[in-house]
C-alpha cells in the first residue's frame, strides 16, 4: 500500500488517537515538560486529555526521539510493557480460541484506534504475514511502525509460548538505532530495507488451540471489546466539533456559541455538552484548543500584527488575546515571537 500523499496527511493529522500510554511515560520520567513541547496541550497537567489529535501525538514522539534520556528509551518501555493493552482487549487476546482469532481481533482494534496505520493478516503459502501499512508519510512514522510491529510480534510469541526469535520482523526503512538495541526488542530475525513492514511466522500456528480455551470467558471478553470499540468511535463527535470550529474561524466568522454549534449538529446545547462530557471534554475546551493551535501558527508569521490576529481569532481586543496567549504558553505573544529568533 503506497503513501497517500500530503493531502491524506493533512486529513489524518486532525483525527483522534487515545493518549493513555503517555500517562505511563510521564510517570516513568516524572512528568517532563519536554514531552509535550510544541503540542497544543503543552503545559497541560495530568491526567492528560483522553483523546488528542494525531499531530500532537506525532509531536510527542518527535520529542521522545529528540530529548529522551537514552536513545533506546521508547523501545525500552515497549519491552517493559510487553503487551500495552488493557481491559476487554487484554483479556480477549489471552483467552482467544486460536492465534488467528486473537490476531484478527487485535487488528480490528488497532485499525480503529490508530488512524495513521493499518494492520492486515494474510496467509501466504506456508507463512502467515501480518502487514503494517503506514497511511501517512512523516518523520516519525518509522518509529511508529516499529512500535506496531513490536506489539504484534510480542503477542504471537506470547500466545505460542515461544522465543521471540521464532517470529521474524521486517521493515522498509533503514535502522535508526544500534543493532544491539533492536535485537533486545525484536530478536535476531530482524531485517531492514525490505519491500514493506511485516511480522512473519509459520501459518500452521494460526489455527492451533492454546489448550485452555473457555467459550464463556471468550464471549465475555468479546462483549467488553465491543464496548471499547464503541468508546473509540465516540471520539468522532469531538472531532466533528473541532472541524466546525476551525471552519468557522477560517471563514472569518465570530466563534460559534455552543448553542449555535449544537443547532448545526441537530442537537440541543445540553445534548451536545453531554456527548462531549462522555469524552472527558467540553465545547469550551475544544474551542480553546482550536484557538490555541491557530494562535501558535499565526504568531510565527511576522507580517501579521497582533491586533489582526486577535480579531481573526474572535477576541474582543488585543489585550484579551494577550491574556489567553499567556495562559496557553506562559509568556505574552510579543515575547513568544521574539523567542523564535533566538
Amino acid at each position: 500500500m503506497p503513501w497517500r500523499g500530503s493531502e491524506w496527511n493533512d486529513a489524518i493529522e486532525h483525527r483522534f488517537i487515545t493518549f493513555g500510554v503517555f500517562d505511563y511515560y510521564s510517570s516513568q520520567l516524572g512528568d517532563p515538560s519536554w514531552m509535550l513541547e510544541g503540542t497544543t496541550i503543552e503545559g497541560a497537567e495530568r491526567p492528560f486529555p483522553r483523546f488528542v489529535e494525531c499531530r500532537d501525538y506525532w509531536q510527542v514522539v518527535r520529542n521522545f526521539v529528540k530529548y529522551a534520556p537514552e536513545p533506546d528509551f521508547h523501545i525500552g518501555r515497549w519491552v517493559k510493557l510487553r503487551l500495552p493493552v488493557k481491559g476487554g482487549l487484554s483479556l480477549a487476546l489471552h483467552v482467544a480460541p486460536s492465534l488467528r482469532d486473537g490476531l484478527e481481533l487485535y487488528c480490528t482494534h488497532f485499525n480503529a484506534a490508530i488512524p495513521f496505520m493499518r494492520a492486515e493478516l494474510v496467509r501466504e503459502n506456508d507463512l502467515a504475514t501480518l502487514h503494517l501499512f503506514p497511511l501517512v508519510d512523516n518523520d516519525v512514522m518509522d518509529y511508529l511502525v516499529e512500535n506496531g510491529a513490536y506489539r504484534f510480534q510480542s503477542y504471537v510469541a506470547q500466545m505460542r509460548g515461544a522465543n521471540i526469535n521464532s517470529v521474524a520482523v521486517r521493515f522498509a526503512h533503514p535502522p535508526h538505532l544500534a543493532a544491539d538495541i533492536y535485537r533486545q526488542a525484536f530478536g535476531d530475525r530482524i531485517m531492514f530495507g525490505q519491500k514493506d513492514a511485516a511480522v512473519v511466522f509459520p501459518a500452521a500456528w494460526l489455527d492451533e488451540n492454546p489448550g485452555e480455551y473457555d467459550p464463556g470467558l471468550w464471549q465475555l471478553a468479546l462483549n467488553q471489546c465491543a464496548l471499547e470499540l464503541e468508546e473509540v468511535v465516540l471520539a468522532m463527535p469531538a472531532r466533528r466539533v473541532l472541524e466546525l470550529i476551525r471552519t468557522n474561524l477560517r471563514a472569518g466568522e465570530k466563534p460559534l456559541s455552543v448553542g449555535r454549534a449544537a443547532e448545526l449538529f441537530g442537537h440541543s446545547a445540553r445534548s451536545l455538552n453531554r456527548r462531549l462530557s462522555a469524552l472527558g471534554t467540553s465545547y469550551e475546551v475544544l474551542s480553546d484548543h482550536v484557538q490555541k493551535a491557530r494562535a501558535q501558527s499565526a504568531i510565527i508569521d511576522r507580517t501579521r500584527n497582533l491586533a489582526t490576529i486577535a480579531e481573526e481569532l474572535g477576541f474582543a481586543d488585543q489585550s484579551s488575546f494577550g491574556r489567553s496567549f499567556r495562559r496557553w504558553f506562559g509568556i505574552g505573544p510579543e515575547a513568544y515571537r521574539k523567542s523564535l529568533s533566538l
